[in-house]
C-alpha cells in the first residue's frame, strides 16, 4: 500500500471512530431519557393506585354510614 492509501484509511478510521463515539453518546442520552420517562410512568401508576385506594376507603366508610343511618331510621 502506498502512503496515500494508508493516509486515506487512517482518515476513514478516524471518521468511523467519530461516528461510533457520537452514536454512543446519543444512545446514552436516549437511555437516560427512557429511564426517566419510565420512572415517571411508574410513579404515576403508584400515585393513581394509592388515590384510588383512598377514594375506595372513603366510599366504603360513607356506605357504612348510610347503612347505620338506615338502621337508625328503620328502628324508630
Amino acid at each position: 500500500m502506498s502512503a496515500d492509501e494508508v493516509s486515506a484509511l487512517r482518515e476513514d478510521i478516524a471518521i468511523l471512530r467519530t461516528i461510533v463515539e457520537e452514536r454512543g453518546r446519543i444512545a446514552t442520552a436516549n437511555g437516560s431519557l427512557l429511564r426517566t420517562i419510565g420512572a415517571a410512568i411508574i410513579i404515576q401508576i403508584f400515585v393513581t393506585v394509592y388515590f384510588a385506594g383512598v377514594k375506595t376507603q372513603a366510599l366504603d366508610r360513607m356506605q357504612q354510614d348510610v347503612i347505620n343511618l338506615q338502621a337508625k331510621f328503620d328502628s324508630k
